[in-house]
């Protein structure tokens, strides 16, 4: 990964550090990171809308089950009502 080749790379040169004592990194890897955070953030987002969908799906496949036995009984309701006309 290229943010695993940017970190050794700046420990490799040994640590660099600003006033307050933190850790400098390359703008290359403040990038590489910020990068990564954009990705996350979509892949949850888009996680969150697959979950979302998946729901709707079950929800219209309940619906439609519901509908096809709702068929089949006035289906065998109405066969049952011709049968009984003809007796």
């Amino acid at each position: 990964m290229n943010l695993d080749r940017l970190k050794e790379d700046r420990e490799a040169a040994g640590p660099t550090y600003n006033e307050d004592g933190d850790v400098v990194i390359s703008e290359e890897e403040f990038l590489e990171i910020k990068r990564l955070k954009d990705l996350k953030s979509t892949y949850r987002t888009d996680h969150d809308e697959l979950k979302n969908l998946k729901a709707e799906v079950q929800y219209c496949q309940r619906l439609v089950d519901q509908c096809r036995q709702r068929l089949i009984q006035g289906m065998l309701l109405s066969s049952l009502c011709d049968l009984s006309k003809l007796n």
